[in-house]
This record gives structure tokens, C-alpha cells and sequence, in this order.
């Protein structure tokens, strides 16, 4: 071995079991405000219970205890990846370890015990269920868990985490063998070559894995030539599992192996400029600009204008984006922060990152880093001369402006280091950002902007840590006015969007737990709550009718008014123009493409036509002139839903009435069997509800599962429909194919007022499904108090049991709901 030794960095290894298991960051008792009032607490509460009651798998068979990744505030319905004429409802484990620690948070905040189970039993089922053969987690960026299937669904059978950061301590707690497990094969999926630590961001969920620690190193120069990209957002989630691992093991050689990897990176930096890498290696088999040309993609597209400098991927700063990745390096104080005098390393190595940055690529006039190579040479202004990795040929390189996630990053450091140029660094880009001015030196007084409108969640950690570290009260004051247009400005209907005008809500969301550690420095009282790590996680997959696209970007970017992704891919330009136009609802063109003879009934690869658009946003003189001239109106897409399921799903009852008028199939059903009639119950129209049945649908309609439209009008709530449905004919205690019945939907949901309509119209209370489930079992299972009581009251039995043997008692104790509980046993519910 040529550097065993130089590198063996050892451990003092004083490791203190204490508080590791809850992940623990401490609050010290500041009595800054000894009052009850905890509106950022009632928040956080109010939208936990909102994401347990809501936001649980009830989609498939199975009902399982994971939660789906998030919901439409509006409908409380789940988003949809289409991908293949499929339609998954994920479940990604890997997108809610914000959310656990919010729940976790809660517990040890309130004392109710229930947050922290729900998401334990999230990861026991994980940990039974979606676990590979190697013991890597089917989760992150390529794979997930289809609630509506019960199954998987994936990209590719790679498992990547790339800055997620996942909440160990708790998983540990739950399953230690299997969390050791998965941090064994974690690294051992993703190292490639021990001897040097090449590594991919990618890791097969297949093949087996050996004990990956009794490895030998031996180092070596960086940027050698490899498979892998050894990018710094999966190296630091490897660093971070490795050094969690020792921490929760008591194990020495996770950590030793930890911090050789993050070395690797120290040893990229230029010796002029002291900034590193994002890469460590070269990578023979990445694609340059298509499947031809193979490997280093900066020195392909950048190599030639740059001639006399060492141009790779690992010497462009920053790499990726226009300022450069904070989150590595947050996750390294923060380590050192978790590990004591064991984590000295990554702190020094951290802060001498972030000092080359400010003193050579930080701009202070416009608060902006500028693009270079990592020796210094400027990028700015740089017009690419051929298209490739980095972006289109015409691309202009330009500098990026310093952000709240970078203002948090220097006063995390300063906290932490109590280094000057940190707190200089912090400094510039607050004023930069108009911010205020914190002072020349933590001793000065600060002229701060009382009137800040961010609702940043990392800016209101970095002024959590300027007071955790200076103990002056108007930090905290500008973290509250913070944490004050967070709830103004991104709490809406109970849950957390980026903005009232966002539809969809990501319940791995930070904002909830960062506002309980601002309640905690209010309340002045000593709290311990799970840290805050910089992990953001996502799910990157083709879609139908966008191609590879995050999750981030095509739901949860989505906006009131805003349509869903949209496909136009047709080889045919000018019928791709058409479909274009109609999307648009520009009458003009459409009507000029037409004329000029293109075919009015040209769809998508998926099957959609102009037609379809039509119906879908409502366009009455568009469907019109489009069926003018030959628009096929019973048209199926892929999934067989035509113009008119379209119109009725969005309410378009006037489009609806005109398709209908012109020879529509009003009983038409898609691949799954769903009328028009269930997309209206779906979509909570009662006029497109009454409207359809006029014309001749069939209210008992039953879809592939036998599912009716009182049951989807039950399910999402429109009490409305459903008492339209029913008086016109709904069989309230139908039964769908597992035996459910729209009075067990509601129960399950905890829809009391649809409830107290579908026993009022005759449903039975004591129902079983094919399972022997009754609907008093599932609520009182799902903890809906309310539904419980109601049930009780209307003569549900307390002691029926399923087929497992199972009662509305024991299935509350196992979940834990004790008011349940007393309310059970109260009337009557034997043990």
C-alpha cells in the first residue's frame, strides 16, 4: 500500500450513544419569549396531521403504511407519473426524510408519540418490503414505489442519492441490522475501485456485495482515468453514510473510509487557488454530446478555446449551475458538528473550500461568483462554440449571484469556526442581497432589514445561526419575520407550497421543521430536535409528454391555472404545429394549418388530439371548428380517454354538451373502464354530473375494479355529487372488487360530512370487505377520531373482527391513537 498509512486517519472515537438516535441539535433555554403563543408550532401540527390523514398510501390493495410523495392542496389527490401510457402514484421513500424529521420533531416537541410512529412504521414496511437482494433501498433518484400498483416503479434498477442526506438515526432506531445493512451496501454498491476509491453516482441493485471495509487504499493522483462520475453530491452522501455508519456502529473503519473519500476531493485543488473540484476522476464512458463521443465532456466541449490549461469536469467552478454546490459542504460542518473531535477533518476541509471560493471567485460589487477554471482563469462571458454537456452552442457563460443557501452556508461556518473571513464572507452577501448589514465584526451592531419579504427557509437558518452564535436578539427577530411570511406566504389549506399559487405540496418540504427550530429559540425553552440537513431530494425519470424531467420541476413547479406537461412529439413539423396551436387555443393558426391541409386528427405519440386539448381547457370554439373540419370526437389516446372523458374531468360542461351534440359516446370507457361519469365524480362537477346522466350515463358504472362514481365522489369528498348521484340512482352500498363500499372510502379518508350522507341514504355501517374490513376498522386504524365516533353512534359494532382477527381496537392500539382507544373501549370494545 502506497498511502495506508499517510491517509489512515484515525478516530478518537468518543462516541456518545446519548441523543444519537434522534439525530439531536440542542437549543439552549435563552427565555426570549416565555408566552404559549406558538403559531409556527400550530402550523407545523396542522399540517403533520393534514399529511397523515391525507397524504398515507391508500391507492392500492395493499394500503400500506408509506406516505405518497405529496398531494394537490386543492383535492388532496396525489400527483400522477406518466410514463409508457403508465400512471404511477410514487412513493419515494427517499422524498420524505424531511418529513420524518418534522414528524419526529413533533414527538419530541408535544409528547404525542403518534408523528414519530407513522414514520417509523413508513420505514419498517420499506425495510420488509422494498429492500433489494444486496440490501440497497429501492429509493432516490431512478426508483420508487407505485402505490397505485403495489409495486415498483423505476427509470432503471440504479439506486443514486445525490445530496438527500437521510435520516439515519431513525432508521437505525427502527431496524439497526438492516440500516447497517444498507449502509454497507451503500458504499459497497457505489465504490468501483477500493484501491483509489473511484466511485459512481450509480450503484446496481443486483449484484452481490462484499464486506466493503476491509478494503485496501492506496490513493494516488486524482483525475484518473475511470468508468464512474465521482461527483461531489453522491461522494458526500457516501461520506455522510460512512460517517453516520461509526457513529451509530460504534464501527471505526466507515469513518476511516469517510474521510479518505472527502479527501479526495481536497486533492483536487489547484495549488494557485486552493479551490477544488467537483470531480475527482475522469470518466472514459460519459457521452460528450450523444452516444459517439465518449469521455470527458469539458475537455470536449471547452478543451480547444482553453488551450495551456487543464480542462475536465473536476476544473470547472462551478460545475454545475451558476454559482457553485453548497450542500457538500454544509453536510461536512455539519458532520463535524455530530461527531465531535472525531469530525475535526471535515470542518478544516470545509472551511478552506469556502475561503478559496470567497477570496478568488466571489465578486463583491454584484455579490456574484464568477465562472473560471479552478486555476483562476476567467469563464465569464465565454461563448461556446459547440453544443455538448454543459449546454447548447451559443451559451454564454455568466456569473451567479449569491443566494440565501450561500449566505446560510458562511454562517453556518462562522458558528462553527468563528473564522473572520467567514463572517466577512456572510456579511457581503447579506448586504448583497439587501438583507441589512450584520456588522464589520460579530461585536458591532447590526442595521438589519426589518422588513424583509423572503420566505427562504435557508435564510432563516442563517439567521438562527448568527443568533446561536452571538446570542443578539434582533437575529432572532429577523428570523421570525422569516418564519412570519413563511406561514403567510407558503402555508396554504394546511399544507406547504413554495407560493399560494403552487398546486402541488412535497412533503419532504424544510420548511416545517426549520419553523419548529425558530419555535424552539422563541419559546426559549430547551429542545432536542432533529438537525436540518441541506438534503433536497427528487425523482428523475422520462415522462410522457416532456421526456426526462425531475419531479421538482413538472409537479411541484406546477401552478394554479397552469397545464400539465404536454407532448407534442410527432415527426410531422406541421402537425406538431397544429397540436401546438391548440394547446394554445390559437384559432388562427389552427384554422391556417388546416386550410393548408394538415390532417385535423394528428396525435401524439401518446394518442392525443387537438380535440382532446379542446376538451381539456375548456375551448368551445376551438372543439367547434376543429369538428367542423372532421375532428374525430370519440378519439382515444393511449389510455383509451377521449375528448369528452377529458371535458368532464375539468367541469367544461358546455364543451361537453357540444361533443355530446355531435355523436360523443357518453358511456365511452377508457383502458381502466372509467366513464365520463367518473371523471366528473373525480373532478367534483355536480352540473357535468347532471348533465352526463341527462344524455343517458350509467350512474352504476364500474370500472376495471369495479369501482362506481359515488365511490371516486365518496373518495375525494364532493358530498355534493354524491347526493346528486344517489338521487338519481347510486347504489350506496355498492361493492368495488376488493368489497369496499363508498361509506368504507370515506371512513378511510376521514370524510365525516360524506359520511354522515351515505349512512343517512342507507349505507351499512357494518359492511366487510373481501378482507373482513368494516369501515369503522379502517378509521379507527387511520386515526379519524371523528369518523370513529360517527360510526359508533350509527350503530357500528366495536368488536367485529377481520379476517386476520383483527378489531378497531387492537388496530388502533397498534397505531398508537389513544383517544381512539378510550372512545372504543368506552363502548363496549373487548381487549
Amino acid at each position: 500500500m502506497k498511502r495506508n498509512t499517510k491517509h489512515n486517519i484515525g478516530l478518537c472515537h468518543s462516541i456518545c450513544l446519548t441523543f444519537v438516535f434522534l439525530g439531536i441539535a440542542f437549543f439552549t433555554a435563552y427565555n426570549v419569549r416565555a408566552d404559549t403563543d406558538s403559531k409556527y408550532l400550530d402550523a407545523v401540527r396542522t399540517y403533520a396531521d393534514n399529511v397523515i390523514k391525507q397524504g398515507k398510501d391508500v391507492y392500492g390493495q395493499k394500503h400500506t403504511p408509506m406516505f405518497v410523495d405529496g398531494l394537490n392542496i386543492h383535492t388532496h389527490e396525489p400527483p400522477r407519473w406518466k410514463r409508457s401510457g403508465k400512471v404511477w402514484i410514487l412513493s419515494n421513500l427517499a422524498s420524505h426524510q424531511n418529513l420524518f424529521r418534522t414528524l419526529v420533531a413533533l414527538t419530541n416537541i408535544t409528547g404525542d408519540p403518534k408523528y414519530r410512529r407513522e414514520a417509523e412504521q413508513a420505514i419498517e414496511f420499506a425495510f420488509e418490503n422494498l429492500t433489494s437482494p444486496n440490501g440497497l433501498l429501492y429509493w432516490g433518484g431512478h426508483m420508487a414505489y407505485d402505490a397505485q400498483a403495489d409495486a415498483l416503479c423505476m427509470e432503471q434498477y440504479q439506486h443514486e442519492l445525490k445530496c438527500h442526506y437521510p435520516y439515519y438515526e431513525l432508521m437505525w432506531q427502527v431496524n439497526p441490522k438492516a440500516t447497517k445493512k444498507f449502509l454497507d451496501s451503500f458504499w459497497a454498491a457505489h465504490i468501483l475501485n477500493w484501491s483509489n476509491l473511484e466511485m459512481n453516482r450509480h450503484g446496481s441493485t443486483k449484484k452481490s456485495l462484499d464486506d466493503p471495509w476491509q478494503n485496501e487504499y492506496e490513493g494516488g493522483p486524482v483525475f484518473f482515468w475511470g468508468t464512474g462520475l465521482s461527483f461531489i453530491n453522491t461522494g458526500s452522501d457516501l461520506f455522510y453514510a460512512g460517517a453516520m455508519h461509526s457513529k451509530l456502529s460504534g464501527q471505526e473503519q466507515p469513518l476511516i473510509w469517510a474521510k479518505r473519500l472527502a479527501y479526495r476531493y481536497v486533492e483536487t485543488r489547484n495549488p494557485k487557488t486552493g479551490i477544488g473540484g467537483y470531480q475527482f476522476s475522469q470518466s472514459k464512458t460519459a457521452y460528450c454530446n450523444g452516444p459517439a463521443i465518449r469521455g470527458d465532456r469539458a475537455k470536449y466541449q471547452y478543451g480547444d478555446d482553453f488551450k495551456g490549461h487543464f480542462v475536465v469536469e473536476g476544473t470547472l467552478f462551478p460545475c454545475y449551475g451558476s454559482t457553485p454546490v453548497v450542500k457538500p459542504r454544509i453536510c461536512q460542518f455539519l458532520l463535524s458538528e455530530t461527531l465531535g473531535p472525531d469530525g475535526k477533518e471535515f470542518k478544516q476541509w470545509a472551511l478552506e473550500e469556502l475561503t478559496a471560493w470567497g477570496k478568488v471567485a466571489y465578486r463583491k460589487k454584484d455579490n456574484s461568483f464568477i465562472p473560471m477554471l479552478t486555476d483562476g482563469t476567467s469563464m465569464e462571458g465565454y461563448f461556446c462554440k459547440k453544443d455538448g454537456y454543459f449546454g447548447p452552442k451559443g451559451r454564454v457563460m455568466k456569473a451567479g449571484r449569491a443566494g440565501p443557501i450561500d449566505f446560510w452556508t458562511y454562517t453556518l461556518a462562522y458558528r462553527l469556526t468563528g473564522d473572520k473571513f467567514m463572517w466577512e464572507m456572510a456579511r457581503n452577501i447579506a448586504m448583497g442581497n439587501s438583507y441589512g448589514d450584520i456588522g464589520k465584526t460579530a461585536n458591532d451592531e447590526s442595521r438589519l432589514n426589518t422588513k424583509i419579504n423572503s420566505s427562504s427557509p435557508e435564510l432563516l437558518l442563517a439567521f438562527l445561526e448568527l443568533y446561536k452564535k452571538t446570542k443578539k436578539i434582533p437575529y432572532l427577530k429577523m428570523a421570525e419575520s422569516i418564519g412570519d411570511n413563511i406561514v403567510a406566504n407558503q402555508f396554504h389549506k394546511g399544507f406547504f407550497v413554495k407560493s399560494g399559487q403552487h398546486l402541488f405540496c412535497k412533503f419532504d418540504t424544510v420548511a416545517p421543521l426549520v419553523l419548529l427550530h425558530l419555535d424552539a429559540a422563541l419559546q426559549g425553552k430547551s429542545k432536542t430536535l432533529p438537525r436540518v440537513w441541506p438534503g433536497r431530494s427528487f425523482f428523475h425519470c422520462p415522462h410522457d409528454g416532456v421526456g426526462r424531467t425531475y419531479d421538482n420541476s413538472v409537479i411541484y413547479n406546477r401552478r394554479i391555472g397552469s397545464k400539465p406537461a404536454a407532448d407534442f412529439n410527432t415527426k410531422d413539423e406541421d402537425a406538431r404545429s397544429l397540436l401546438i396551436a391548440a394547446d394554445r387555443g390559437d384559432l388562427q393558426k389552427v384554422l391556417s394549418l388546416i386550410s393548408e391541409g394538415v390532417n385535423v386528427n394528428t396525435a401524439t405519440k401518446y394518442g392525443v388530439t387537438s380535440l382532446h386539448k379542446a376538451g381539456e381547457q375548456g375551448q368551445k370554439d376551438l372543439a367547434k371548428l376543429l369538428i367542423a373540419n372532421g375532428a374525430d370526437v370519440n378519439a382515444r389516446d393511449k389510455d383509451g380517454i377521449t375528448p369528452l372523458h377529458y371535458a368532464a374531468g375539468q367541469g367544461h360542461r358546455t364543451v361537453a354538451e357540444l361533443l355530446i351534440a355531435k355523436g360523443a359516446n357518453v358511456t365511452a370507457k377508457n383502458t381502466d373502464y372509467l366513464t365520463p361519469l367518473h371523471f366528473a365524480a373525480l373532478g367534483g362537477s355536480k352540473d357535468m354530473a347532471r348533465m352526463l346522466l341527462a344524455k343517458g350515463a350509467d350512474v352504476n358504472a364500474k370500472d376495471k375494479l369495479r369501482i362506481t362514481p359515488l365511490h371516486y365522489a365518496a373518495k375525494a369528498a364532493h358530498k355534493d355529487v354524491a347526493e346528486f348521484l344517489i338521487s338519481n340512482g347510486a347504489d350506496v352500498n355498492t361493492r368495488n372488487s376488493d368489497g369496499s363500499t363508498p361509506l368504507y372510502f370515506a371512513a378511510l379518508r376521514g370524510h365525516k360530512d360524506m359520511a354522515e350522507l351515505l349512512i343517512a341514504k342507507g349505507a351499512d355501517v357494518n359492511t366487510k370487505s373481501d378482507a373482513g374490513w368494516t369501515p369503522l376498522q379502517r378509521a379507527a386504524s387511520a386515526g379519524h377520531k371523528d369518523v370513529t365516533e360517527l360510526l359508533i353512534e350509527k350503530g357500528a359494532n366495536v368488536n367485529i373482527q377481520n379476517n386476520r382477527g383483527q378489531s378497531a381496537l387492537s388496530m388502533a392500539k397498534e397505531k398508537g391513537h389513544k383517544e381512539i382507544i378510550e372512545l372504543l373501549r368506552k363502548h363496549g370494545a373487548k381487549e
